[in-house]
């Protein structure tokens, strides 16, 4: 027996007693489909909804795989509040099924990194590869202004939603280009996978898909960007660009000499194609530092000056 399509809204406001146990607000999530009542039960939207209620048990060995397998990526839109902070997303990505599933997205990170930050050097904040706002949001609470760079303009709409959401229009701004060494007009590439925080300017094959063109994106001279729109002293920066991460370190050359700020930034396949030793990393970095790598939750000081590996780093000055 056929229905006609419906959108199905619900809110935790009426949730499972288990929903005692949660942090938020309140939560819509929305699916257009054929449906009628009783055969939506079964969907993995009303699972989404129970495994979310559930989310303090996450850190149990297991348990992110079972909500995996039980909770496939599917087309859901949603807005969620977690720990104070608004997010819209969508369940078929997968940022946002994170935030959803579990209340956050690499916040254990994001505290690692704010631990380094004194309270004098939190005044402006770079984060370069916004993606959809997830790390801006949390950069706001702490920073007085964040400049988020995204060329992807698939990502543009969530990330104002979401900085919209949290009232924060004159805190976070969003800047449509990449930051670059040079001022260009690139090809960004995505893999066939609804995770638009992949895309890369990098024609390095490094995810388990091959790159494939999506759009021509701006990219801009970090410094003299910075500078044309005000941005007189920078406190921190997060590059996490997909294996561009040289190329804004040369940009903001000027910046780092100037400034000396801390700088988080992720080192991938893509990367290591450029920058894959701690001497290469100096060469980028025009003053003296301590580097750092994350492992087990928190950021932990380098002893050698080996190859770099994939992973998270802390460039602190000294």
């Amino acid at each position: 027996m056929s229905s006609q399509p419906q959108i199905l809204m619900w809110s935790d406001r009426r949730s499972l007693p288990i929903s005692r146990f949660a942090d938020y607000d309140y939560t819509h999530l929305i699916e257009t489909a054929n449906l009628t009542q009783s055969a939506a039960m079964d969907r993995p939207l009303f699972r989404a909804r129970l495994f979310r209620s559930l989310r303090l048990l996450s850190g149990l060995p297991g348990w992110r795989r079972i909500v995996n397998l039980s909770v496939p990526p599917h087309s859901a839109k949603f807005t969620v509040r977690n720990k104070g902070v608004y997010f819209t997303g969508d369940m078929e990505s997968y940022v946002d099924r994170e935030v959803f599933l579990y209340g956050e997205y690499e916040q254990a990170e994001i505290a690692a990194f704010l631990k380094h930050i004194p309270p004098d050097r939190r005044g402006t904040m770079l984060d370069v590869g916004g993606n959809v706002g997830n790390h801006s949001l949390a950069f706001a609470r702490p920073f007085k202004s964040v400049h988020a760079f995204e060329p992807n303009p698939m990502l543009w709409e969530q990330f104002q939603k979401n900085v919209s959401l949290n009232s924060l229009v004159g805190t976070v701004h969003l800047h449509h280009i990449g930051l670059a060494d040079r001022d260009d007009e690139l090809t960004l590439h995505l893999i066939d996978k609804p995770n638009f925080g992949l895309g890369t300017f990098s024609k390095v094959e490094q995810y388990d898909l091959p790159l494939k063109p999506t759009a021509i994106c701006p990219i801009r001279h970090g410094g003299t960007y910075l500078e044309s729109i005000g941005v007189r002293s920078v406190d921190a920066i997060k590059i996490d660009v997909q294996g561009f991460e040289p190329e804004v370190l040369v940009g903001l050359a000027d910046v780092l000499k100037r400034d000396r700020p801390i700088v988080w930034c992720e080192i991938a396949a893509g990367t290591l194609t450029k920058m894959d030793s701690m001497e290469a990393l100096q060469k980028l970095v025009p003053f003296q530092f301590k580097l750092l790598v994350l492992r087990r939750g928190d950021f932990q000081p380098i002893t050698t000056s080996a190859k770099l590996e994939s992973g998270n780093y802390l460039i602190l000055p000294t």
